[in-house]
């Protein structure tokens, strides 16, 4: 299966209202970051498929001068040029490059998040739906509220066939096969994304961005009879009680409203699927931590050097001179890593 990792610079040089760090004139990957997206890519190959990245021509001259550009299958930096044109404030916004290049992609494909690696092989059964996620999420009101909590933009309404108390779909591992959806749920987002920029707080641009990035995917597929499926049996929550503690009571709901993405095997264990036994590591808040902790910052790029000798020794000797080529890692301030 081909897979797909995007990567809009812009945002990591403006700086963003939410997540990441306050912008930088040059672009550049701590090598934690450009250490986990590189053995993501080269697992992916090996176990997977093809792995296609798309960037801007900041993306590519970066990993140019760094020797790096045949980790991926090929390296594409013209289709976020036109993406550029969209209107989309990246301030806000900053994965809106992704859903853009939900159009420019021959199906089928998956998205991979830059910090998230699968170790195994997905059988084939896994391609057979028409859109498949990582897991699923219980949404916390902080981040989904109501629709009343949204800005967006002058004149845009909200689709009243939507609803709001779907579960939410993480995208971090996003599939799929389905064209008409796809282009539905495209359209959807950048709808919302356009001209959408007057955001007061982080946690304003966090709940938009999360909507389009996420929620918008449920709801369209509830709205088009899509059934989401997951890559993973595990279901995510932020608040207590932590899956690890205990789920959450779950109400008995009628099989008519499976489609609000409850899964079954929450109401009904018998239907917990066996065969989801993927290895899948996604940093994403752990990236707070490590980018914040020297001893493991350190420790963990090691650890990936070590994985990329062991399985790639083909790219062992390029990708540890890209680490060495590096500025020293960027120590990350305390305040720009709270909602990393």
């Amino acid at each position: 299966m081909n897979g797909c990792h995007v990567y809009w610079t812009k945002p990591a040089r403006t700086g963003t209202f939410s997540y990441h760090h306050k912008g930088s004139k040059k672009f550049s990957l701590d090598n934690l970051e450009l250490i986990q997206l590189i053995v993501s890519a080269l697992t992916w190959r090996k176990l997977n498929g093809d792995v296609f990245l798309y960037t801007d021509f900041h993306g590519f001259q970066y990993l140019e001068g760094l020797d790096l550009l045949d980790v991926w299958t090929s390296v594409d930096y013209e289709k976020l040029t036109s993406f550029e044109k969209e209107g989309v404030d990246e301030r806000f916004y900053w994965t809106a490059a992704k859903t853009w290049m939900l159009g420019e992609i021959d199906l089928p494909f998956c998205f991979i998040d830059h910090d998230l690696v699968v170790f195994d092989r997905i059988e084939e059964w896994m391609w057979e739906s028409d859109c498949r996620v990582h897991h699923l999420e219980f949404p916390d009101p902080e981040y989904y509220p109501a629709k009343e909590c949204y800005f967006t933009p002058k004149g845009y309404e909200f689709n009243p066939s939507w609803r709001w108390d779907t579960m939410i779909p993480n995208s971090s591992l996003l599939f799929f096969r389905n064209d008409s959806f796809r282009k539905y749920y495209r359209k959807e987002a950048l709808r919302f994304q356009k001209n959408n920029g007057r955001l007061g707080n982080t946690q304003q641009s966090a709940i938009n961005y999360l909507f389009a990035d996420q929620r918008l995917i449920a709801m369209c597929a509830l709205e088009k009879g899509i059934r989401l499926e997951t890559f993973i049996n595990e279901v995510a929550t932020i608040q207590y009680p932590h899956p690890a503690r205990g789920w959450p009571n779950i109400p008995n709901r009628p099989e008519t409203d499976e489609m609000l993405g409850i899964p079954e095997w929450l109401i009904n264990p018998r239907n917990f699927d066996p065969r989801k036994k993927l290895r899948i590591e996604h940093l994403w808040v752990a990236k707070k931590f490590v980018l914040g902790n020297p001893q493991l910052h350190r420790k963990f790029i090691d650890h990936k050097a070590q994985y990329v000798r062991q399985h790639f020794p083909e790219f062992a000797a390029k990708v540890e001179s890209a680490l060495e080529k590096q500025s020293p890692s960027r120590n990350v301030p305390t305040e720009l890593l709270q909602t990393f």
